[in-house]
């Protein structure tokens, strides 16, 4: 039996959210980021949306191609997490509704 994976939990969630306002703040598009991080569009696209918990090799990957440390993501992550209520439909750092 295929093993079904768990939605991501609030902090990969936020780590996501973090990992999202970088990109949009860099001059490279989410297809060159998931790209050059050697993932599929399926793939990103659920860790990015929270249906699939972001791994911290996902969080390390990303950092090394956004140009910021690992350390910086996680410190944003942290920030959001502060401004958003810790609740399963909060509202994501893109205003995408969660749920």
């Amino acid at each position: 039996m295929a093993r079904v994976p768990r939605p991501a939990g609030r902090w990969a969630r936020l780590n996501s959210d973090a990992i999202s306002m970088m990109l949009g703040r860099a001059s490279i598009s989410a297809k060159e980021l998931y790209e050059r991080a050697g993932m599929s569009s399926p793939t990103f696209y659920a860790r990015r949306n929270g249906k699939v918990p972001m791994s911290l090799n996902d969080v390390e990957a990303f950092a090394r191609i956004l140009n910021v440390s690992p350390l910086e993501v996680a410190v944003l992550a942290n920030h959001l997490g502060e401004l958003t209520p810790d609740t399963p439909e909060s509202t994501g750092a893109a205003g995408q509704r969660r749920g």
